[in-house]
């Protein structure tokens, strides 16, 4: 019998609710297309951004065997184990190279202009022109309007925002996306990360195999056991292999599978998701709102 009369309660209690949520219906379809406008306004506010990708694969096995590493990755190949350890470790020394102040600060930032990176408000598609922030960048006298221009590592916390990298280690492919305000730039900023990555990379390998030869023919001299020589004969043969790929390869880090272009459609803001949400947030609010204002007075 208390069971019932509780169920009883509770379903009176419902039907008020809904009747007070009825009463306040004008109420709250203002409430929620007032919400509706300011989230419409606030996503055609918002400037286009665009992200140009491009997908890689490890190059070549040949470019990153080095002496006692070669047979490593022939075990690893015979055993199954897919691309060896050293490639493993090249891909990965790649891709936080990319991501270190260094590499901005050094390779990327030199291969750009810092008022696209830190000072544009947006980019019309129809005439292809970037329009800039004038409270931070003058465009007539090419100049920042500020006493200091943005600082090394202020230029790259945004770098690091407008980056993404992703490491598939099921199949090995990277993907590297940059976005921006042009979709142009968005391409070309893509391009000369693929290329001072490689640069930088090569330039790396090649430095220390010249510094590997001199000192492993110095060794080779002063030494006289015919099995030792025979042994930094081959490491000077194998650094000297790493310098001739240094040189010639054209593909030295990653092998383009997909190159980037500059997409016709923008990425972000999705204007249709800003308007659900926020539409659903004033809707909530109005009935939190009603469904709390009768409550306490009802108390």
């Amino acid at each position: 019998m208390e069971s019932t009369n509780k169920d009883l309660y509770d379903e009176i209690n419902i039907k008020n609710l809904f009747e007070v949520l009825s009463n306040r219906k004008l109420f709250i379809l203002i409430t929620t297309t007032v919400f509706s406008f300011i989230s419409l306004s606030y996503a055609l506010i918002l400037p286009d951004k665009y992200v140009s990708i491009a997908v890689l694969a490890p190059a070549d096995e040949e470019n990153y065997n080095s002496g006692g590493l070669s047979s490593l990755s022939s075990l690893a190949g015979v055993s199954g184990l897919g691309l060896s350890s050293n490639i493993l470790a090249k891909k990965t020394e790649a891709i936080k190279r990319i991501e270190s102040y260094e590499f901005f600060s050094k390779y990327f930032l030199p291969s750009i202009r810092l008022q696209d990176l830190m000072a544009v408000d947006k980019w019309d598609k129809n005439t292809n022109t970037i329009y800039y922030n004038s409270r931070k960048f003058d465009v007539e006298k090419n100049i920042w309007t500020k006493k200091d221009k943005p600082s090394i590592q202020d230029s790259y916390q945004e770098y690091r925002k407008i980056l993404t990298i992703f490491d598939d280690k099921k199949t090995s492919f990277v993907t590297i996306s940059i976005e921006h305000f042009s979709p142009n730039i968005s391409k070309q900023w893509t391009e000369i990360l693929l290329e001072q990555i490689d640069e930088n990379m090569r330039s790396n390998d090649r430095v220390n195999a010249i510094k590997s030869i001199d000192f492993l023919k110095t060794r080779l001299e002063s030494t006289k056991l015919e099995e030792i020589r025979a042994v930094i004969s081959n490491l000077i043969a194998s650094q000297e292999k790493i310098l001739m790929l240094s040189e010639t390869s054209s593909n030295y880090i990653f092998k383009v599978i997909d190159s980037p272009y500059a997409p016709e459609e923008n990425l972000k803001p999705n204007r249709l998701i800003i308007l659900i949400v926020g539409t659903f947030f004033g809707f909530l609010s109005a009935v939190i709102y009603t469904l709390l204002r009768y409550l306490f007075r009802k108390d």
